[in-house]
């Protein structure tokens, strides 16, 4: 609710104006990458710094977070809320590029790269009948943390399990981090199955 109100009284930021005044850039450099802009009009501004290695786009989001007042996170120093992750389905989680966080008094604190978005906080709102209390990450945060928080189990998980062999085993090889679900989805089963 917080983040539609701001969104509804907040004055239009100029990103460029933001990143200036706080010192991330230079009015020259904001002077160039807006020269860019106007000869192609189909990058962003953002994208445009990005591009020119005179900003990250963490630097930028963590810079907007701040004028706007809303909290920015690493998601690695939150541990996976399941009670949270079970309100969001996770096909509705992935295509709003959503990580919602934990819960508490009815409210679903969710992990957002835009969390202005009054469309996606709706959404949500609407699919889990929670207030929805947006914060920003990165979007390099968001896929991680999305991959772990949806997965069948992290792969220490896996590791735990028993497989029911009190011999001592060479150390079985286990899809990375970075594998997609199917694999360990797969793995899970014969896992499961073998036991």
């Amino acid at each position: 609710e917080k983040a539609l109100e701001l969104q509804q009284s907040a004055p239009n930021l100029r990103l460029g104006e933001v990143l200036v005044g706080e010192g991330l850039i230079t009015r020259e450099q904001l002077e160039q990458a807006l020269a860019t802009q106007s000869e192609s009009r189909a990058l962003p501004l953002g994208e445009i710094l990005v591009e020119k290695g005179l900003i990250t786009s963490e630097e930028i989001q963590r810079s907007m977070a701040k004028k706007l007042a809303i909290p920015f996170v690493n998601l690695q120093e939150f541990e996976a809320d399941q009670k949270a992750a079970k309100l969001v389905p996770e096909d509705l989680a992935r295509r709003l590029k959503v990580v919602p966080i934990y819960t508490y008094d009815n409210k679903l604190v969710v992990a957002m790269e835009n969390p202005m978005d009054g469309a996606v906080i709706e959404s949500i709102r609407f699919h889990t009948n929670n207030v929805v209390e947006p914060v920003m990450a990165s979007a390099t945060d968001l896929h991680r943390t999305l991959n772990l928080v949806y997965s069948l189990g992290t792969i220490d998980e896996f590791k735990a399990a028993d497989l029911g062999d009190d011999d001592e085993e060479e150390e079985q090889d286990l899809p990375g981090d970075n594998e997609n679900l199917v694999v360990k989805t797969v793995y899970k089963l014969i896992v499961d199955a073998y036991r």
